[in-house]
């Protein structure tokens, strides 16, 4: 199995192949180059021919290296036919996953990543491949909220309606976000978060993927399984993929007209791949 590195990172992984010489391994020591693709495979749809010049590469699914390093040592004399080279491939923190077991899973769920090595001793007859073998990307999921901090204004009179509010979460991992939004406390206060003296119900925040009547929107409660369907797209680059979540806040009749201050949670899940 392969994971990505983590958030808008990169991590390598080494890819090391036998590359066998009849004429002896002598000639291959003296003149081979090696070069390595890694790259995601479906029998008849995708394969080598896909990702085996460096114009084809794509970080979400093709990494088309060349020239591998020899393995000093490997070629112990005349009568040895194999030499190994190591390749050092950079993997991206999105490069596509292709583990479950169906199409909200991942996108790729029926596809795998394979590496395949190229040899040569120097001459143009004496090409060979390596037998690829096949290995999973893993999903993995990872974000970020962009505010610290959701500021509705100066204190709204009561039965007023605040202006869409936003907070933006990135995609850091390979994978779409969908988010859960609740509060820790039922209420927001102006002295939090002893709130021991003037209260509003922390239902008076509304949520949605979109700016909406405040009265058509999600109420924020303490449930911690509320789910926004945010359908944050999966990252296809060094830049993250990112979607906001809408908010606002309406203050109720008769209300004292104080500053409130609450807490408010997003955390980050896996989004239906249908949704990337």
């Amino acid at each position: 199995q392969l994971s990505t590195p983590g958030p808008t990172g990169s991590d390598n992984i080494l890819v090391t192949g036998t590359v066998v010489d009849n004429n002896g391994c002598e000639d291959i020591n003296d003149n081979a180059t090696a070069d390595t693709s890694i790259y995601y495979y479906k029998a008849a749809t995708k394969g080598y021919a896909d990702c085996d010049i460096v114009g084809e590469s794509n970080d979400n699914y093709c990494y088309a290296i060349k020239d591998c390093a020899y393995d000093a040592g490997t070629c112990t004399g005349t009568t040895d036919s194999d030499s190994t080279f190591t390749c050092t491939v950079a993997i991206k923190y999105h490069a596509d996953p292709t583990d479950g077991a169906n199409a909200t899973d991942s996108t790729w769920w029926d596809y795998t990543w394979r590496a395949t090595l190229i040899g040569s001793d120097g001459t143009e007859s004496d090409t060979m491949e390596s037998t690829p073998d096949t290995v999973e990307m893993l999903s993995f999921m990872s974000y970020d909220v962009v505010e610290t901090g959701i500021a509705y204004g100066n204190p709204l009179a009561p039965g007023e309606t605040s202006a869409d509010k936003t907070t933006t979460v990135k995609a850091l991992g390979n994978v779409g976000l969908d988010t859960n939004l609740y509060s820790t406390n039922a209420n927001m206060c102006n002295n939090y978060p002893t709130c021991d003296d003037k209260t509003m119900a922390i239902a008076q925040q509304h949520w949605d993927s979109v700016d909406d009547l405040w009265a058509d929107m999600s109420t924020l409660t303490t449930t911690t399984s509320d789910e926004l369907e945010l359908n944050c797209l999966k990252s296809t680059s060094a830049t993250p993929a990112s979607a906001d979540v809408h908010w606002k806040i309406k203050i109720p009749d008769p209300q004292a007209a104080v500053s409130y201050t609450g807490q408010n949670t997003i955390i980050g899940k896996q989004g239906e791949a249908q949704n990337w």
